[in-house]
């Protein structure tokens, strides 16, 4: 079958009808504009400013979010050049203070469609095509980016949210009803129907429309879940239709089936399909590692490709005419540069490259702004441009400069070494002045004989695995390429790995190469999975709570990026030292932003917390009954090495884990043969990164020990003693005392009120101050706490029992209250003390819920019960 393509088609402006600008508003206040000494002062009704401009202010207002203290301030401000640019601001406090403020764009960007600002125009499609727009998927565009009161008013409304779109975009299931009553939310700035064309790839439209796609082709589908419920759905789907479904799993979005032409476009219309693209026998093209670290995967989430983020690749000379590198401005230099190189090009490509004249050759984080530095210009030898090096990273980290990078890649290096040098010396200092991720290619002896830069401690070294042209692990191999570790005083190095071989990005001509690679190749490839761990945090997407206006004032300290990467890197499968690709040959694995996203709601960090010298911090975390796999990473910043000491480290900060039966786990114990820790009580005194990895860990309160081993040099000249830090990141846990949650349903008394539970400070074992309280109870009645391991809603005595039998009863209490007539003032208080809790048995982990009972003489069955709380006891 063929399709005729046309402009903007009659039915599109149909549904785009569907997509109006949201009319209605909830505005508070105004913003008030004044002039300063600095420029035009934005602010609330004349209060404390919250943005200062030197450019001409228009179209401002405020917007007050329902249920909620967030507050948007929008407005634009127009350039010398006369561009009008739109601008928002975020207050959480009901405009007292700002957490964001930042310019912003309102094009949604689509492979298919380009960038299009909803409100101004939009894509043509084809017009008699059956993949016209239909269905219930629609985009659901904000006025800021999106917030999580956003979403939780979207989906209270019935719509289902399936990922980010940029710009401030989310992708929405929902019904016509719902459809109608998000565009009216006054955050919502547009409502458009997800065009059953933005499904597809664009080979395949094209191909639809000459009708050369015959006979039955291979397919893989994106679904927007990835529970089973999506995925058997589609299947049965496909089936019931003729089509065969090859590969589905619910670890998975992506379906696999072989298709012929008209099934193609019936599973194009179905709403659980998110995206449909050819499959293809794995070649050694970028696409395969977009696909191997989840870049495609945290893209097709969120919508994120290094948007507003800044970063270097300091390498030999780039191409800056190349056809892939005009966006965003093209390549900034900075320094000098003269002439061009395969290598520099090739490098930068990798980054940030789009893909222009060849798709399968885009970046990692194409929307990001590009940074080039002369990698020559680094030897002090060079006496044609000599560059220092530290000034030089001085500059790209000042705020007040234009460069802002939030991480240095580099693919060239000075002579190859075993030894932690004066050039490992001097980047360990770089790095720990200057707080930013540097990342050094360990280089391609196959041998120790590395980049003296790799060595150091502060430093990411970065190894090379043969990837074969696959995606599977399962062929993957060292076999003697890339350098490798340990250091000579046997620290882990590499510190991460990635693709060593068959790399398609730019080359020196204007094009693009397929047979780039070396560690060359599987640096930039990790760095730029920095980018995206800082646009996720710079988003918070990890409820760190981010404060800057973009990721440069966002982002963490480098040794929490670090400890993050690494954390929920994937490592290669092996089985002892000798390994082909065992820990010194791999590293902690390969950059994957997918399981860093995955796993954000089960992420505990700590962003550079202080400790002194033989100080131990311990850190309660919760894991749940069923959890595959427990993470634990410590990462500490150090001053440069002796050179020439056995041992390069100067501060020792060590790591132990404690599981809920007592069992030791120490940092790195059991790593260099394995990918599962080893029980040991040993703290490590030579790495700087430390790593604990249990498999199906046992439910329950794990504690994180951080011991101040040896602090020697002190970091903090403020305090007194020898003070340093370290930061974590953990995963597969929760924070140990985790929030009481109130559920079941109290039971209205007879004095018409509804008794409340409560609690008050958090339910440790080891501090026993945990108390659960009981409000609106009447006064002067007798009453008790029960309590349980297993929730129920049983009727009884005319309300609700929510704690199952067999349970245990506290002391009989009075409710006190007014002295007189019976109202609701009365109140109940039972404290879990440490002796109390030790007495029943109780302990850490365990799962508890608790309700309140009372005497109620006016009631029908005598009684009174409150609702009731569930809580885990913690340490």
């Amino acid at each position: 079958m063929t399709y005729r393509k046309t402009a903007l088609s009659a039915l599109w402006l149909c549904l785009a009808a569907l997509g109006t600008a949201n009319a209605q508003s909830s505005e508070t206040g105004q913003i008030a504009l004044q002039r300063g000494a600095n420029g035009i002062e934005l602010s609330i009704d004349s209060q404390t400013p919250f943005h200062v401009t030197s450019n001409p202010v228009s179209q401002q207002r405020l917007i007050a979010v329902p249920d909620s203290e967030v507050v948007l301030a929008l407005w634009q401000e127009q350039a010398p050049n006369g561009q009008k640019t739109p601008w928002y601001g975020i207050s959480r406090d009901g405009g007292k203070s700002f957490v964001s403020v930042t310019r912003t764009s309102y094009k949604i960007g689509m492979d298919h469609g380009g960038h299009f600002d909803p409100l101004e125009t939009l894509p043509s499609f084809y017009s008699d095509s059956p993949l016209a727009g239909s269905g219930s998927v629609y985009f659901v565009q904000y006025q800021t980016r999106a917030l999580a009161e956003y979403q939780e008013q979207v989906e209270a409304l019935g719509g289902k949210i399936h990922g980010h779109v940029t710009n401030h975009a989310n992708l929405v299931r929902m019904s016509p009803e719902a459809r109608a009553k998000v565009a009216a939310l006054p955050f919502v700035r547009w409502v458009g129907v997800y065009h059953n064309e933005f499904r597809m790839e664009e080979y395949l439209l094209e191909r639809l429309e000459t009708g050369e796609l015959s006979g039955v082709n291979a397919y893989n589908i994106w679904v927007f879940d990835r529970d089973l419920s999506d995925q058997l759905t589609i299947k049965n789907q496909i089936e019931a239709i003729g089509g065969e479904v090859r590969s589905f799993s619910m670890r998975s979005s992506l379906v696999g089936a072989m298709l012929t032409e008209s099934q193609l476009v019936q599973v194009a219309s179905m709403s659980e399909v998110q995206h449909i693209d050819r499959y293809s026998e794995l070649e050694p093209d970028l696409d395969i590692v977009r696909q191997f670290s989840g870049t495609d995967a945290l893209e097709g989430m969120t919508g994120f490709s290094g948007q507003d983020v800044s970063a270097e690749v300091a390498d030999t000379a780039v191409l800056t005419s190349h056809q892939g590198f005009q966006h965003n401005g093209g390549v900034l230099v900075h320094g000098s540069m003269s002439g061009s190189s395969s290598h520099g090009t090739s490098v930068y490509g990798i980054v940030f490259g789009d893909g222009t004249g060849q798709p399968t050759a885009r970046g990692i984080m194409p929307s990001a702004f590009g940074i080039f530095a002369d990698a020559d210009s680094f030897g002090w030898l060079n006496t044609t441009n000599p560059t220092n090096r530290a000034n030089h990273t001085a500059e790209l980290v000042d705020p007040s400069d234009i460069y802002k990078g939030v991480f240095q890649t580099n693919s060239t290096g000075s002579s190859r070494t075993a030894l932690y040098t004066t050039i490992s010396a001097n980047m360990d200092q770089i790095v720990l002045d200057n707080d930013v991720v540097i990342l050094q290619s360990q280089s391609n002896a196959g041998t120790k004989q590395s980049r003296p830069e790799a060595w150091g401690k502060n430093m990411l070294g970065i190894g090379g695995i043969n990837h074969k042209g696959t995606l599977t692990r399962a062929d993957d191999a060292w076999s003697f390429s890339g350098s490798i570790g340990p250091a000579t005083d046997g620290r882990i190095k590499p510190d991460l790995a990635h693709f060593y071989d068959g790399i398609q990005t730019a080359s020196s001509s204007g094009n693009y190469t397929s047979s780039f690679g070396g560690t060359s190749g599987a640096t930039p490839i990790t760095a730029a999975h920095f980018g995206l761990f800082f646009q996720m945090w710079h988003n918070d997407v990890f409820g760190n709570s981010p404060s800057g206006a973009s990721p440069f004032f966002s982002k963490p300290h480098f040794e929490t990026a670090k400890a993050a990467m690494i954390n929920t890197a994937v490592p290669w499968n092996f089985s002892g030292a000798n390994a082909d690709l065992t820990r010194v040959h791999q590293g902690f694995g390969a950059a994957n932003v997918q399981v860093m996203y995955d796993m954000r709601d089960k992420t505990v960090f700590r962003d550079r917390s202080m400790i002194d010298a033989l100080e131990v911090q311990s850190i309660p975390v919760t894991v749940a009954a069923g959890e595959p796999l427990l993470k634990i990473t410590m990462v500490y910043r150090d001053l440069p090495g002796v050179v020439g000491a056995a041992k390069h480290r100067v501060n020792a900060i060590a790591l132990r884990v404690i599981a809920p039966d007592g069992t030791p786990y120490s940092g790195n114990a059991g790593l260099l043969v394995g990918n599962d820790s080893s029980p040991s009580g040993d703290l490590n005194d030579i790495d700087t990164v430390e790593n604990v990895w249990v498999s199906n860990p046992d439910a329950g309160i794990w504690t994180i020990e951080i011991h101040g081993l040896d602090i020697n040099t002190d970091l903090y000249a403020g305090t007194a003693g020898n003070n340093a830090d370290y930061s974590l990141w953990v995963t597969g846990a929760n924070e140990g005392c985790s929030a009481p949650i109130i559920y079941c349903t109290a039971q209205v008394n007879s004095q018409g009120c509804t008794p409340m539970i409560g609690t008050v400070n958090a339910p440790s074992v080891a501090t026993g101050d945990f108390e659960v309280n009981a409000s609106m109870v009447i006064n002067n009645r007798s009453g008790l706490l029960f309590f349980g391991f297993t929730p129920t809603a049983t009727p009884f005595g005319g309300g609700t029992r929510c704690v199952a039998t067999p349970s245990r009863r506290t002391p009989i209490q009075t409710s006190g209250g007014n002295v007189g007539p019976d109202d609701c003032s009365g109140t109940f208080s039972f404290v879990f003390t440490t002796p109390y809790l030790n007495s029943k048995g109780l302990t850490a982990g365990q799962t508890v819920y608790a309700q309140y009972w009372s005497r109620d003489i006016g009631s029908i069955g005598l009684t009174n019960l409150t609702d009731a709380v569930e809580f885990t006891l913690c340490q």
